[in-house]
Order: C-alpha cells, then structure tokens, then sequence
C-alpha cells in the first residue's frame, strides 16, 4: 500500500519540477515524508524547495517596493537586499560594476547549460569550448578591452574574475543593455540570443560557431541582424 501512494506521487513531483510548479511539487515532497519519514533524501529536497519558495516570496515583495520607487532608489534598495537575494537579476543589475571609461566593450552571451562554469572550471575540468571563452576573454582584456561573460557561473565566481573579465549569469543581460560588440556564443538557431534582440543595442553583433550546423536555422530572417560569422574550422565555413 505505501508503494501504491509513494510512487504516483514521486512521479507527480518530478513533473511539476519540469513544469516549475514548486508549490506542487513541495506538497507531494511532504505527502511523501508522511509516508516516509525521516528520509533524508526527501527532507532535502523539501527543504531546498521552501528555500526557493521563500526566497521568491522576498523577492516578488522588494519587486513590488522597487515598482513605486524612482530608478535610483530603486537600485539602492537592490544593493542592499539580504543574501537570499543576492542571486536575483535585480540584484545583479544594481550590484554590476560600472564600465571603465575610454575601453571598448565586448559581450560574450553564453546562455545557459547543462552544468555551471567558470574559469574556475579550469581546474576541475571543463569543455573545450568553454575553455575559449575563458582563455579568449583573458586575452581581450591584455589587450585593452572591457570583457563580460554572461554565462552559467556558479554564485561565488560571480564578479570579477582575477583578468579583470566580469562574469555574469545569464539572465542578467537585458536586450536593452549596450555594448560595442555582442558575440552569441554557439547561438546558432532562430530562437537564441541575436534572434530574441538581445544584441540589438549593440554596435556589431557576431555569431560564434561551435556546434553541427541546422542550414535551415541560418537561412532565416534573423540572420539579417548579423555583422558577422566566427567559423573555427573548415567544416563552419
């Protein structure tokens, strides 16, 4: 009998996760502790979804202050948000550190992945085209230019790193930021970076080849947004 309950609500759990229903997906956890209590494994997983839970109530309560507050003061009340925000794109935003003057800027838009990364990464291993990105950002910024990395960092490489390249996560570029240059980094289909507009207040905008081409994915009107094409081998161009 507590196979018959535990196992339709296991499997309910794991489809709410995939559809970000974590209220639901919090009730079936607790449903399942009643079942099977003490099990560690499910306290924790219900209790790294009240952290979220609570973590989104706090912030949809700063979103609602900062909603009927000037620009700036809105800014000030994000730098000052407690630590179970730190990680919130707002949060970033007002904490993201002013450009240098006089220094053209770059923007690497990596996107999300299955595994978070960082130069970090280097020394327990990552994949070679991550590498690029790390060693190609040091290298940019020898030589004189403001680098950013918007990318999958876990929260404690979050900053700047020690090249001077700033790294970001991923959603906290908004189409409306700027830069000189936008590189969409393997962004090579009509529903990524430079399709979404996400470069569109930049000056140029480059496409970073890395992966098997779709030729139907650049035969597409997206493409037309485009100042140019980084192909790494033979086979890309």
């Amino acid at each position: 009998p507590v196979l018959e309950k535990s196992v339709p609500l296991q499997v309910r759990a794991q489809a709410f996760l995939s559809q970000d229903k974590l209220d639901a997906a919090l009730g079936c956890y607790r449903e399942l502790l009643k079942l099977f209590p003490g099990d560690k494994e499910l306290e924790a997983q219900a209790a790294k979804l009240t952290d979220v839970l609570t973590g989104e109530a706090l912030g949809n309560a700063y979103r609602q202050v900062a909603s009927r507050m000037s620009r700036s003061q809105a800014i000030d009340l994000w730098k000052s948000a407690p630590p179970e925000l730190a990680t919130t794109p707002e949060a970033l935003r007002a904490k993201r550190p002013a450009r240098p003057d006089g220094k053209p800027s770059i923007v690497f838009w990596c996107g999300p992945s299955n595994e978070m990364w960082s130069p970090a990464s280097i020394a327990k291993g990552v994949g070679a085209s991550e590498k690029a990105v790390i060693f190609l950002s040091r290298e940019l910024a020898a030589l004189g230019w403001h680098v950013e990395v918007y990318a999958d960092p876990p929260s404690a490489d979050i900053g700047l790193d020690a090249h001077g390249v700033l790294w970001q996560p991923h959603y906290v570029w908004e189409a409306s930021d700027e830069a000189d240059v936008f590189v969409g980094w393997r962004q090579a289909h009509p529903k990524a970076a430079i399709a979404q507009g996400l470069g569109n207040r930049c000056g140029q905008r480059w496409l970073w080849l890395h992966d098997a081409i779709v030729p139907e994915y650049l035969n597409h009107p997206w493409t037309e947004a485009l100042t140019g094409v980084f192909c790494l081998t033979e086979f890309h161009a």
